[in-house]
C-alpha cells in the first residue's frame, strides 16, 4: 500500500493513515478549519448551483452522460466512492472525505473531489455531523451531572469512522472535563471494517500528546454487527451496559436513513428494552422530496421520511423526539424514552 502523507498539516489537528493509504485529519468540529456556520445566502447559492448543474446534465443524452461522468470521476476518490455505492450504502470513509470539506482535502484530491466536497451535499454532511455531536453533548450533560463517576457508554450503530461520538467527547472535554473523569467506553457496531479501523486509530490519535482528548481515558470496542439483527442487538446491550450507567446511542446516516419501518421500529424496541430509562439517542433522517434526489446523478437507497409522520410513528415505540435540527438533506434528531 502506497501511503500519501499530508504535506500541509493543520496546527492543532491530529492525523491518521486510513487503510487506503491516505493520511487524513481527524475532524474536530471545535477547530476553525472544520466548524461550519453557513448563512441562508450561502445555502441558497449552493442549492441553485446544484439545480443548474442538474438541469444541464438532464439535457445530455443518458448514454453520453454516463460516459462523461465516468471519465470525470474515475480519478476522483470521492467520485469512485459515490459511483460504487449507487443503489446501496455509501461507505463510511467516502462520507468522511465529504465531511473534511474541499479546503481540507490533501494533495490526492482532484478538481472533482474538491468540487463534490465543496457543494451543497458536502456542506450538508458537515452540518449534520456538527448537529449530531451537539445534540449528543447537550443530551448527556444533565446525565453526567446527575450520575457523577458512573460509567459512560456510547453505542454507535453503523457509525463507521464514528466522528459523531468522538466529537461529542471533544465537546464535553472542552466544556465540562471534570464530568468525564469516569470509565468511558465506545461500542462501535458496524460491518464497515475500514471505517471502524479509522475510528479506533482516531481515538488513539486524539488521546495522544497534543490531541483534543489528550489524557482522557476512553476505550473503544468494535463488534461486527448487521443492524437487521435487532435480537442480537438487544442481547448485546443487556450484557454490556452496567446498571445505572450513562448511555448515549447514535446512528448518523444509519438505521433511520436506510432501514424499513419494520426493521427500524424493531431496532428501536430492542434499544428501549436494553438501555436505562434515561438513555439519550440521536440519529439522522433523510428528508422527503429533497432536491438532492431530484438532481443527483447517483441513485441512493436511503429511505426518505416525513418528520411529522416519523415523530408520530416513533412515539408508538416509546420514544419522544426532544429536539430536531434541519440540514439541507437531513434532519438530526435527539430522542428520549417516553415516561408513562
Amino acid at each position: 500500500m502506497k501511503i500519501i502523507y499530508e504535506k500541509n498539516k493543520i496546527p492543532g489537528i491530529s492525523y491518521v493513515i486510513a487503510r487506503n493509504g491516505l493520511e487524513l485529519p481527524v475532524i474536530d468540529i471545535t477547530h476553525p478549519s472544520f466548524k461550519v456556520n453557513p448563512d441562508e445566502k450561502e445555502l441558497k447559492a449552493l442549492e441553485q448551483k446544484l439545480i443548474n448543474d442538474g438541469e444541464k446534465s438532464r439535457k445530455i443524452p443518458p448514454l453520453l452522460r454516463k460516459i462523461i461522468v465516468f471519465f470525470l470521476l474515475r480519478r476522483s476518490y470521492l467520485g469512485r466512492g459515490i459511483m460504487s455505492s449507487a443503489n446501496t450504502f455509501t461507505t463510511g470513509m467516502t462520507i468522511y472525505l465529504l465531511k473534511l470539506g474541499a479546503e481540507n482535502l490533501g494533495s490526492y484530491a482532484t478538481f472533482m473531489d474538491k468540487n463534490i466536497a465543496g457543494g451543497l451535499a458536502g456542506l450538508g454532511i458537515r452540518m449534520r455531523l456538527q448537529d449530531m455531536a451537539n445534540l449528543l453533548a447537550e443530551g448527556l450533560k444533565p446525565l453526567l451531572i446527575k450520575k457523577p463517576s458512573l460509567p459512560l457508554h456510547f453505542i454507535n450503530i453503523g457509525g463507521g469512522p464514528s466522528m459523531d461520538t468522538l466529537n461529542t467527547l471533544i465537546l464535553l472535554n472542552k466544556e465540562v472535563p471534570v464530568n468525564l473523569k469516569r470509565e468511558i467506553k465506545i461500542h462501535l457496531l458496524d460491518l464497515d471494517t475500514d471505517g471502524s479501523d479509522f475510528a479506533m486509530n482516531s481515538l488513539k490519535a486524539l488521546q495522544s500528546t497534543g490531541g483534543a482528548l489528550e489524557g482522557l481515558k476512553a476505550d473503544m470496542v468494535i463488534r461486527k454487527h448487521d443492524w437487521n439483527n435487532f435480537v442480537k442487538l438487544e442481547s448485546y446491550l443487556i450484557e454490556n451496559l452496567p446498571d445505572n450507567s450513562v448511555v448515549a446511542v447514535s446512528s448518523e446516516g444509519g438505521i433511520f436513513d436506510y432501514c424499513t419501518d419494520e426493521v427500524l421500529f424493531s431496532i428501536m424496541r430492542s434499544i428501549y428494552k436494553g438501555t436505562p430509562e434515561d438513555v439519550f439517542m440521536a440519529g439522522t433522517l433523510s428528508i422527503r422530496d429533497n432536491i438532492s434526489r431530484r438532481y443527483n446523478m447517483f441513485p441512493s437507497s436511503s429511505i426518505e421520511r416525513d418528520f411529522k409522520e416519523f415523530s408520530e410513528a416513533i412515539s408508538k415505540q416509546g420514544w419522544k423526539v426532544e429536539k430536531h435540527l434541519f440540514e439541507p438533506f437531513n434532519i438530526s434528531i435527539g430522542m428520549k424514552k417516553m415516561v408513562y
